[in-house]
């Protein structure tokens, strides 16, 4: 598992936007160097297929920032986000999220999640990970 250079490029101008305009331009050229973490979690969730797209939508549009800059790399069933995470929830990190289905026919979701890391680990990817894996099982039904 590896992240693509468009992914790297958006870390790199998410983390830019944090700092003002000429700390950004530095902090952009820092984060070129930094490694990238992924982490990744499937789980199923017990809301169907058709009604799921809209369950994301509206569940998460508080705490991410959707975007289609990744529409070309992804599947379809699948939404891109930036989330803030690790400490102080100020790293961004991007979340692919991707629906399936099981030989069950349980709706599979699939989180990935693609942060930049420092030398103090923060474990950001999987934090990503874990705060959306939450928001989508606190309740899994369609309000």
């Amino acid at each position: 598992m590896s992240a693509t250079k468009k992914g790297k490029k958006a870390l790199r101008r998410e983390i830019s936007n944090l700092l003002p305009l000429f700390l950004g331009i530095g902090s952009r050229f820092a984060a070129r160097f930094l490694p990238v973490e992924i982490y990744e979690e499937s789980f199923e969730v017990n809301v169907s297929a058709t009604e799921l797209n809209e369950f994301v939508s509206r569940k998460l549009s508080n705490a991410v920032r959707f975007t289609d800059e990744f529409a070309d790399e992804q599947k379809t069933n699948s939404f891109s986000m930036f989330i803030g995470s690790g400490s102080r929830v100020l790293n961004p990190t991007i979340v692919h999220l991707t629906i399936a289905l099981n030989l069950s026919k349980a709706t599979v979701l699939n989180v990935k999640a693609l942060a930049k890391e420092g030398s103090v680990k923060q474990n950001s990817a999987k934090k990503a990970v874990e705060t959306i894996k939450n928001l989508l099982l606190s309740s899994e039904k369609v309000d």
